[in-house]
């Protein structure tokens, strides 16, 4: 039992040399990569620069050069936003350390803070209603809104996530010491118990005007045509035999009661062929004018189609011996 203690205190001997050497290989690596950053900064390359040095600051934290010189290179490049808030953690960095060789750091940093207040864009957004805001792609705390935040110089896009299916969204081009404020707009979401969309009515069928004439229209002209066209040609016969009529009374003034001496067989041939044509066509006309009414009232009588008025329209048809009067229409 009394080896037991001296193996401890070699145990603790080996454990605390292998601290030292841990902790300087990370120096030396940070120190590496120092190098290659003031290296890139010297022949003008900050952006690759400001990459080198947050690997040194990774690997060596206490490594506050490396810090410095990212805030340098940031408002070198005109960021001045992104610089101030390095030149805020720098100047707390170098309070916690409390190493010598970074006195008068932490006055350098308040000095680069208030040098570079005015030329760092400030902006401010609020939102009415409800939704989810993004800056440049990232979420934005909504503990932030209506909170006046510095923004880097140039264009800053913010999108507002609400209820349209389709994000809003707004672009600003942000200049040096310029304030901007943005006031974001959500889109109502739909009411509960909203009436639902009415069922439109049945599509309406053609009306009997868009349809055109109907079968009983056009047989009622049809027939009325005809009709017209009997009688037209009743007249012509009529005229053939009141001429030939007039010839015979011409030649035989009295031939009802004398018998006539003159030949007048051609006469009383076209007479009698017209009278019997007069009859015919007096028929034909009648029959034709006749039906031809009939079919039109009874087309203009059958119910109308919605939306249709009742009309009426007198109508008078020539028959033989007389007329034939009447109403046409819709009703």
């Amino acid at each position: 039992m009394r080896g037991f203690p001296t193996l401890w205190l070699v145990f603790g001997a080996i454990v605390l040399s292998l601290l030292p050497s841990a902790a300087s290989a990370g120096e030396a690596e940070a120190r590496t990569l120092f190098a290659e950053g003031r290296q890139l900064r010297e022949q003008g390359k900050c952006r690759e620069a400001i990459l080198a040095f947050k690997k040194s600051l990774e690997t060596y934290p206490e490594g506050l050069g490396a810090m410095r010189n990212i805030a340098e290179c940031e408002e070198e490049l005109g960021r001045f936003a992104a610089a101030r808030r390095t030149w805020r953690d720098l100047g707390l960095a170098v309070v916690r350390s409390g190493e010598a060789r970074y006195e008068g750091w932490e006055r350098h940093a308040d000095e680069a803070r208030a040098r570079l207040e005015p030329r760092v864009p400030k902006l401010t957004v609020t939102l009415r209603g409800e939704g989810r805001v993004l800056i440049n792609g990232l979420p934005f705390d909504p503990r932030l809104l209506g909170t006046e935040l510095e923004q880097d110089v140039g264009r800053v896009e913010l999108v507002l996530e609400d209820t349209g299916a389709v994000p809003q969204s707004r672009s600003l081009a942000l200049e040096e010491g310029q304030r901007y404020r943005v006031e974001l707009q959500a889109r109502p979401a739909a009411a509960k118990g909203a009436a639902a969309p009415t069922t439109p009515p049945p599509a309406r069928g053609p009306t009997r005007s868009e349809q055109g004439p109907s079968g009983l229209m056009i047989g009622g002209i049809v027939s009325m045509a005809v009709g017209g066209a009997a009688l037209a040609g009743m007249g012509v016969a009529l005229g053939f035999y009141e001429g030939a009529l007039s010839d015979v009374e011409s030649a035989c003034p009295d031939y009802e009661n004398t018998p006539c001496r003159v030949d007048v067989t051609d006469s009383v041939d076209s007479g009698q062929a017209a009278s019997a044509a007069v009859n015919v066509l007096a028929v034909a006309g009648g029959v034709g004018l006749a039906t031809g009414v009939v079919l039109l009232v009874v087309d203009a009588t059958s119910a109308p189609s919605d939306g249709e008025k009742a009309a009426a329209l007198p109508f008078v048809a020539p028959l033989p011996g007389g007329a034939f009067a009447g109403l046409v229409g819709s009703f």
